[in-house]
């Protein structure tokens, strides 16, 4: 009898392999953290390269005003400031629409460029004779500020990235 009891027991049955599928939550959370991740530094990515000229042309608008507070050199840096603008605009807009103006139309360009007119008439007049008349009476600090705020603020041209 007890020969006939182990001729019945069955082999071990083993259990069926855990499947990868469905995910557990945490390897859900860690994909959603990911593209999270991501696209923040795509994001960030893009602004930093988009507004790389800005950061340059605040750093250079910054060195000439250090510049001229050590020199008191009013001509040279009315005439580097008037540069910088050309070269700004030059860098974001096209150069047939920026590279010939001069005078009034050089100055309502600037202004049309930003929501707030920063170049006023004492500006204007600074724009228009400082490249080629340079005003050793001219406020070089309001030129500066009107400078910083429209390379800050100037608008972008539609399909610029």
């Amino acid at each position: 009898m007890g020969a006939d009891v182990l001729t019945e027991l069955k082999d071990i049955h083993l259990p069926e392999a855990v499947s990868w599928w469905p995910l557990a939550l945490g390897w859900w959370l860690l994909a959603f953290l990911l593209v999270v991740i991501i696209a923040l530094f795509v994001v960030y990515h893009r602004y930093k390269t988009r507004n790389a000229y800005r950061r340059q042309a605040l750093l250079l608008l910054e060195q000439h005003r250090q510049q001229w507070q050590r020199d008191q050199q009013h001509q040279h840096t009315q005439h580097a400031l008037l540069t910088l603008l050309k070269r700004v605009a030059l860098t974001l807009y096209p150069t047939q629409q920026v590279a010939g103006l001069y005078g009034q139309a050089w100055v309502d360009f600037l202004n049309r460029q930003t929501k707030t007119a920063y170049f006023d008439s004492t500006l204007s007049h600074t724009l228009i004779q400082g490249r080629y008349k340079p005003d050793s009476s001219a406020d070089i600090e309001h030129l500066y500020q009107a400078c910083r705020l429209w390379i800050k603020h100037h608008a972008r041209p539609k399909g610029v990235t």
